[in-house]
């Protein structure tokens, strides 16, 4: 299994640990019924960051109890433009998880999405774990083995996409699938 990446620095936690699991688990209904839910942060309209990624490790240990891995990690909020619309100046990021992957050709039914937007991304394909969050360039361009093209289907389990970064760094980083082309 991949280890982890570690998460942004930002202010301590406002919600307490059981919320952050309540949080978890509505977000996680949220995805397995289909059905989006208001945002977090208009019941917690302190939530840090760091709240945010407290509520995702609750969803990942869920999918982990189901059997799935964690077999990568997304960047999202990559662009000046989507940052300056939450407010933030540097990426989020989340684990994506072997049942995201769909294959090149793939067929998607869109229907199990709630409210699905597309994004065309680049995929790096590591041979080795990265170490520590001031990752170089060149560090990781030696742990690169491939590079191949992406679409990423986000789809927030918020309802229309009514997000802050709080919720959407809550909501997996707003991933719905990934499909990787040939290498």
């Amino acid at each position: 299994m991949m280890s982890a990446p570690t998460a942004p620095t930002a202010p301590d936690t406002t919600i307490s640990a059981e919320r952050a699991e309540e949080f978890a688990e509505r977000l996680f209904q949220a995805w397995r019924t289909q059905t989006p839910t208001h945002p977090l942060t208009d019941d917690e309209p302190g939530m840090t960051l760091q709240d945010g990624y407290a509520v995702q490790q609750g969803i990942v240990r869920r999918l982990l109890a189901e059997g799935d891995r964690v077999v990568g990690y997304k960047l999202g909020l990559t662009s000046k433009p989507m940052q300056e619309m939450l407010g933030v100046d540097s990426p989020d990021l989340a684990p994506v998880m072997a049942s995201h992957l769909r294959g090149d050709g793939a067929a998607i039914d869109t229907a199990s999405f709630i409210q699905p937007k597309m994004e065309a991304e680049i995929a790096f394909v590591l041979g080795r774990d990265l170490q520590g969050p001031d990752c170089t360039p060149l560090q990781v361009l030696e742990a690169t083995t491939g590079v191949c093209a992406a679409l990423e289907i986000v789809d927030s389990r918020v309802a229309d996409w009514k997000i802050k970064l709080a919720d959407t760094v809550s909501d997996m980083a707003s991933c719905g699938a990934i499909v990787l082309s040939g290498r």
